[in-house]
């Protein structure tokens, strides 16, 4: 099932997609057992989004939503994926553009959830969390030791 979790996360970039997506699928998991004899897939059309759609639609396909247990099963799972993507804490001076979102996430080599926080004191540049870690490669902190380091150099 991984595999269809990865296609389904294709488009989940930043921490709100990632909220929005479990929001959706909680939605899903109180329709999984109202109505049992409508297709999950009609109970859900054009109330969630398109992948998460296309993603119930192949589940019926293979005919892994018909034991509602193991239907709730594979959402816990999914749910359990989602949460265990790997996060990565961005601090930028300016609120991203989505193009701007995508251009950031092919940087990675592996999927992670982009988690932009804006902060305009930085000037520019980004501060990075990440595995524990802060990497700052702002402006400000830049200016701050060209300035701290001519001050010491005149005095």
């Amino acid at each position: 099932m991984e595999n269809e979790f990865s296609k389904l996360t294709e488009n989940v970039l930043t921490k709100e997609d990632l909220i929005s997506l479990l929001e959706e699928i909680y939605f899903v998991e109180n329709l999984i057992f109202k109505e049992k004899e409508r297709k999950l897939s009609e109970k859900i059309e054009g109330k969630v989004s398109p992948n998460l759609e296309n993603f119930v639609k192949e589940l019926e396909k293979r005919e892994k939503l018909k034991n509602l247990k193991e239907a709730e099963n594979i959402f816990e799972n999914l749910k359990e994926y989602l949460l265990s993507l790997p996060q990565i804490k961005l601090k930028i001076a300016f609120n991203p553009r989505r193009d701007f979102q995508e251009r950031i996430a092919k940087v990675f080599d592996k999927k992670l959830i982009l988690d932009f926080e804006v902060d305009p004191e930085i000037i520019g540049g980004v501060i990075v969390e990440y595995g524990g870690k802060i990497f700052d490669f702002s402006l400000k902190r830049n200016l701050e030791r060209i300035l701290k380091e001519e001050f010491y150099e005149r005095v």
